[in-house]
């Protein structure tokens, strides 16, 4: 996820798009993560943005 000046989208950017997107599938089949599973995915994202920049 890269921002539009080219960098990863900072953490408070993701969080807005995160909710956008809990918002937009809850609406279409009603998928609600719970917070286990968030926090979860949350960490994922974490551990592979980490990964891509230290590719870098």
């Amino acid at each position: 996820m890269r921002a539009a000046s080219g960098n990863f989208a900072s953490k408070p950017e993701r969080a807005e798009r995160a909710e956008q997107a809990r918002a937009v599938l809850n609406a279409w089949n009603g998928y609600a993560a719970t917070p286990a599973e968030q926090d979860d995915l949350d960490a994922e994202l974490d551990r592979r943005l980490t990964q891509a920049t230290a590719a870098k």
